[in-house]
């Protein structure tokens, strides 16, 4: 990981408008965001200001029209059967509900993110209705071949523990019994997706401990409420 100097470096050139944009992405690292901030406040912006600006500029980002054939979301080609929506296109009504419920999302803090998050780790698991286990989000790997086709996918589910071992545990022997038929990714990827299912029955969280997708999980479903409301 780089230190804040290095990055304090490569933004100092880079406008304030873009330095606001570049806020309002989760991808940033800590030291990179701090470095953002710091040469912000050199510019004369106060703490407060810097967090409504962002916040701006990112609702700016999200309802810019592109102006082309292309998704104003996700950049795919949007030409036939595309929506429309407050002037922007997008390749599907997908990519629309995407792009509102990031923008509604901007508006929640991180208290209230997790305390959602916490709500659903300690409620009752949508699969079997027991409470007392951990419900987080769950992964599972599938692939199935024929000749020369083989179709791989990793879904995710919202469930406890105990639920999400028996869909790894459905995907292991779906992919024991029909991964190997193609070739050459048959092949390749069935062990792959045999050790990735037995990994994922390993994983684990404590008690109060809070994964990175539970917390987007619960931040969409925020955004989407507050959108319906």
């Amino acid at each position: 990981m780089y230190p804040k100097g290095f990055f304090i470096e490569q933004f100092a050139a880079i406008p304030s408008e873009e330095l606001l944009l570049k806020l309002s992405a989760s991808q940033l690292t800590d030291p990179a965001r701090e470095a953002a901030e710091d040469l912000l406040k050199e510019r004369g912006l106060a703490m407060e200001q810097i967090t409504s600006l962002s916040k701006a500029a990112h609702k700016a980002e999200l309802r810019r029209c592109r102006g082309t054939t292309e998704c104003d979301y996700c950049g795919n080609p949007a030409r036939r059967d595309c929506v429309h929506d407050a002037g922007q296109r997008f390749c599907s009504a997908h990519c629309l509900r995407d792009a509102r419920v990031n923008e509604a999302a901007l508006d929640l803090s991180p208290a209230q993110i997790e305390a959602r998050a916490r709500e659903i780790c300690d409620g009752a698991c949508p699969g079997c209705g027991v409470r007392g286990n951990i419900v987080d989000i769950r992964h599972y790997h599938r692939v199935t071949s024929i000749l020369y086709f083989t179709h791989y996918e990793r879904k995710s589910r919202l469930c406890c523990r105990a639920c999400g071992n028996k869909e790894n545990m459905t995907a292991f022997w779906l992919n024991y019994m029909l991964g190997w038929w193609g070739l050459p990714f048959g092949l390749i990827l069935t062990p792959v997706y045999l050790i990735a299912n037995l990994w994922e029955m390993r994983q684990h969280r404590n008690p109060g401990e809070l994964s990175d997708d539970l917390l987007l999980h619960a931040k969409q479903q925020l955004a989407l409420a507050r959108l319906r409301g």
